[in-house]
């Protein structure tokens, strides 16, 4: 991985000192200019004096959430879960998250590696890019106006047009949530009768669906679990399933694909815990995944569910299958010198 060091002046040794002692670190990258924050606001200080186009990395450590977002900037974490191959810890950012994309947006929004520990909601005016990369959403994200992709993401609850995400009116937009090799623990379409204008695009994908709320999405090698007490109710015929297989949450042997004229679509035998134990080697629970949980298929299952590329279904297969490393540059080291530069302390950054 490419190891980049910057060294910064500042003439404040009070301002150092209080950056030594705290090191929770946000860096603002504006053309070649780079510029730090420390402290739990430092993720909001950098957004302050951010442009479109910039990009803020976070290290490791609990960041205030900025109450809205309005800029298409990109901003990147540690990750969500402790790396045994380099030792970062988790960025998390606390507080209610809300994004709103500028119709005159110029660029995409971009989040990734970062674990977010309260509500997200993401808004815009027309169907504007928003990409999620590698993060954890531990409450709902409720999305409305945008065309949003997913990759390698864990989301607890995520819903498409949305109107909770409020200020727009009671009118839902067209959303597109396109997922690709991530975990959804329960997944939606809302607005106005779930309307044709709001779709889940999964590929590769583990999800929980709430079948009565995801008209007009597409399932594509993914493993689809069926909601508790409503294991009867078949995916809608205006879904798209291919190459998917379904578990029955609650047991029993009606099959969720029953509407779809598409013979790739299989249900695993016995539902509930006989058909995750034939398919996972440890989740029991796609709504609450621990930070253990890996959503490994077993050896069998492996070689027995195949998508339509060769690949095992699920988020290992397909052409990215699933990996927390950090593909970003990561602030791995803060340094504040002892010594001075022309009446000034040097402070040494490492983003690696």
């Amino acid at each position: 991985m490419k190891k980049m060091i910057f060294t910064l002046f500042a003439a404040a040794v009070g301002t150092l000192s209080m950056f030594a002692q705290d090191d929770r670190i946000a860096t603002l990258k504006h053309g070649t200019t780079l510029t730090t924050f420390t402290g739990d606001s430092a993720l909001v200080q950098a957004y302050n004096s951010a442009a479109d186009g910039d990009v803020i990395t976070l290290s490791p450590g609990v960041f205030l959430a900025v109450k809205t977002m309005n800029k298409t900037i990109t901003v990147r974490g540690a990750g969500y879960k402790p790396m045994a191959s380099n030792g970062y810890t988790s960025t998390q950012i606390t507080g209610d998250f809300r994004v709103e994309i500028p119709s005159d947006g110029k660029s995409t929004f971009q989040l990734e590696g970062i674990h977010f520990l309260n509500w997200v909601r993401i808004v815009g005016e027309k169907s504007l890019p928003v990409a999620l990369i590698k993060s954890k959403f531990g409450y709902p994200v409720y999305a409305n106006g945008v065309n949003m992709k997913a990759v390698h993401c864990v989301f607890f609850d995520l819903s498409a047009g949305n109107n909770q995400t409020g200020n727009i009116g009671n009118a839902s937009r067209s959303t597109t949530l396109n997922c690709q090799n991530c975990v959804i623990g329960e997944v939606g379409c809302q607005g106005l009768s779930n309307s044709i204008l709001n779709k889940i695009q999964a590929t590769n994908c583990v999800l929980k669906a709430s079948t009565l709320g995801i008209p007009y999405s597409t399932f594509v090698n993914s493993i689809i679990v069926s909601p508790d007490g409503n294991s009867n109710f078949p995916i809608p015929e205006t879904c798209v399933a291919h190459n998917c297989i379904g578990i029955n949450n609650s047991g029993g042997t009606s099959d969720i694909f029953s509407k779809l004229d598409d013979p790739s679509n299989v249900m695993v035998d016995g539902g509930g815990e006989a058909a995750y134990t034939a398919v996972f080697k440890t989740l029991k629970d796609v709504k609450n995944p621990t930070l253990i949980e890996t959503f490994e298929l077993t050896d069998a299952a492996k070689t027995t569910y195949l998508g339509d590329d060769g690949t095992q279904v699920g988020i290992y297969g397909g052409v990215s299958p699933f990996t927390l490393e950090p593909t970003n540059p990561q602030v791995t080291k803060f340094i504040v010198s002892s010594t001075t530069e022309g009446s000034q302390l040097k402070v040494k950054i490492n983003v690696e």
